[in-house]
């Protein structure tokens, strides 16, 4: 089946009061991709479905926007659909948006990044899913569906695993950040007040938060910051978020994180550097998975809700009760490497 996948950056005209009504069209420009030729092949079809990225492609936010966009440019192209993607940094005159896409059987919204901007383009399109990249997931609500990859999401699957394996009681060592109350809050959803022990630090040294681990009688110890001396630990846990352990993985050695590290990952991370320079982050390939997903569910006629669909994330299902639910495995590092957890240790 031929390629009929377009991805145009809509720029909208800001001035309420210009009567041309033209529309500035123009392709994504990537410095170390062949992508341009191959839209400007297309640019002319008229394909039966239209899906929207929201994506901020200018201000202080633009290498974000730029980075789930290359991914997009990656994802699966054998459906006939066009992909637009409008920038959110810029003035957008929702009315005219919602016009312009009236007609071309919007399928589903991707974006935007921020939970701010969510509600306001899910009453714009409330009769398509807007699959959003935030990982708040309070504006689950049935529509807008939160995609990112949450702290929620990974801490309950640490929590289960731990349980299964009877591992015993936690000490919560984490900042006094507004980031730090997130964590709490999950993990005190997740465990009992006998459970959980919880030290909160504005600065605290590498050997006062060892011992407070050694000492503390708990087999999970759950922080955020490279803050344990972890050869000291010997009868003890260092649970953590993929997002932090992987951003650092000499600084994080045997910690315990709920990610998924499979082929699929891998052979996206090797074209995505070949192509763009860098290694994909963790918001890009949650864009990745969604646009697989979205080309799947068209080419097969399929429902994207309560569909399995196989990414570099693992098997994920978009659910309108319960959001964006993940099939996470509990990884280790050893040694700098990323490795599935064994009960036995080296």
């Amino acid at each position: 089946m031929r390629q009929t996948i377009k991805f145009l950056l809509l720029a909208f005209l800001t001035s309420c009061s210009s009567n041309n009504d033209n529309v500035h069209i123009k392709p994504i420009s990537h410095k170390k991709s062949n992508t341009i030729s191959h839209l400007q092949k297309i640019a002319n079809h008229r394909a039966t479905n239209s899906v929207l990225m929201l994506l901020p492609m200018s201000g202080n936010n633009k290498a974000i926007g730029e980075g789930i966009a290359n991914a997009a440019m990656l994802a699966d192209k054998q459906t006939d659909t066009e992909f637009y993607i409008i920038d959110t940094a810029e003035h957008v005159d929702t009315f005219r948006l919602y016009e312009r896409f009236k007609g071309k059987n919007l399928k589903a919204v991707i974006g935007p990044v921020f939970y701010q901007e969510a509600q306001k383009y899910g009453a714009l399109f409330q009769n398509v899913p807007i699959l959003s990249l935030s990982n708040n997931l309070k504006i689950n609500n049935g529509h807008i569906i939160a995609c990112g990859v949450s702290p929620q999401n990974e801490i309950h699957k640490l929590m289960t695993f731990a349980k299964s394996r009877n591992m015993s009681g936690i000490l919560a060592i984490l900042p006094e950040t507004t980031f730090g109350d997130l964590i709490l809050s999950s993990l005190k959803n997740e465990s009992t007040d006998d459970e959980l022990e919880v030290v909160r630090y504005s600065e605290i040294s590498k050997e006062d938060a060892t011992r407070f681990a050694r000492t503390s009688g708990k087999q999970i110890i759950f922080v955020i910051e490279p803050i344990l001396i972890t050869s000291k630990l010997k009868n003890a846990n260092v649970f953590t978020l993929s997002s932090i352990a992987l951003s650092n993985t000499t600084a994080w050695n045997d910690a315990i994180f709920a990610f998924s590290d499979n082929e699929r990952q891998t052979l996206f991370a090797t074209e995505y550097k070949a192509n763009f320079g860098r290694k994909p982050n963790t918001i890009d390939i949650v864009a990745y998975d969604l646009v697989n997903a979205i080309s799947e569910s068209l080419r097969e006629n399929i429902s994207l809700f309560d569909t399995d669909f196989e990414g570099c994330l693992g098997t994920f299902s978009v659910n309108k009760k319960n959001g964006l639910e993940r099939n996470f495995k509990i990884l280790t590092i050893r040694d700098s490497d990323i490795s599935e957890y064994s009960d036995e240790r080296p």
